[in-house]
């Protein structure tokens, strides 16, 4: 039959101190959102244009049916 371990060995260890997260720099952040607003902008700028270019076309096409009815 084994003899109780001292006491000291059911203590516990001293508890560490909790590990930080490791920071991430504010730049890394401020690029990030940079990137997404100028994507967003890009996209928008995208459909803008497009929307532009397909009503132009469809106005020239609407001139173009009015004009076709003189002929």
């Amino acid at each position: 039959m084994h003899p109780n371990p001292p006491d000291t060995y059911w203590q516990q260890a001293p508890s560490r101190p909790p590990r930080r997260r490791p920071e991430v720099p504010t730049a890394v952040y401020v690029l990030l959102t940079l990137v997404l607003i100028l994507v967003l902008a890009n996209t928008a700028l995208l459909l803008y244009i497009f929307g532009v270019v397909h009503s132009v076309v469809s106005s020239f096409e609407d001139l173009r049916n009015a004009f076709a009815g003189f002929n």
